[in-house]
């Protein structure tokens, strides 16, 4: 029995050590991210590329999570969305 426990430690404390591996580009140099300074992208308002903005809520039931949607399609009076493994239709 001492030797399952000490077998089962063993490999609980060799399972949780860190990953040393270095994160380098393709140059072998590492990448560094500076988090602080203002993003290079142009923020603007959403006004500026629509003139309405509608706010729809979807349905979420234990049958209808969406995880991920690939594609969004907006008809009349649906909505279709296209996840990993369905497309779902909702009523506007």
């Amino acid at each position: 029995m001492k030797t399952k426990v000490f077998i089962l430690i063993a490999i609980v404390l060799t399972s949780c050590g860190r990953n040393n591996k270095n994160h380098q580009n393709e140059t072998g140099t590492v990448q560094v991210i500076d988090l602080l300074s203002k993003p290079d992208a142009k923020l603007f308002n959403i006004s500026d590329i629509a003139s309405d903005v509608v706010y729809v809520p979807l349905e979420t039931t234990k049958n209808c999570m969406i995880r991920f949607i690939n594609k969004v399609i907006a008809l009349k009076d649906k909505i279709y969305l296209k996840s990993s493994s369905e497309i779902l239709c909702f009523n506007k």
